[in-house]
């Protein structure tokens, strides 16, 4: 699994997970797949992707079969300058130890 977060050049943080898992099935808890939180450089949570986003709560399954990807963004609008870092980790059970962490440098 990878992560990868850089500033948008209107400001807002544009982030992608890539997860290239082959033959691998997750059920899920509702419909939300991922979660990323956003660490200030004192290691505080500054955002975290899934307070602001209403998931179904339908369970659900995936089938991993080769590249799967998501997009995401973060609103800037309390993120003071600083080097950041960014963690995401998929939320299934089955799941539990794919994580990934990238770092974004704010201006």
């Amino acid at each position: 699994m990878t992560l990868a977060v850089a500033v948008h050049p209107s400001g807002w943080l544009a982030g992608r997970i890539a997860v290239g898992l082959r033959g691998v099935t997750a059920t899920f808890a509702t419909a939300q797949r991922y979660d990323v939180v956003l660490r200030k450089p004192n290691g505080k949570i500054a955002y975290r992707l899934s307070d602001a986003i209403a998931y179904a709560p339908s369970p659900g399954v995936e089938n991993f079969n080769g590249s799967c990807e998501w997009t995401f963004s973060i609103p800037r609008f309390d993120l003071k300058p600083g080097r950041y870092v960014a963690e995401a980790w998929i939320t299934s059970a089955d799941l539990p130890h794919l994580t990934a962490i990238a770092t974004v440098d704010l201006r």
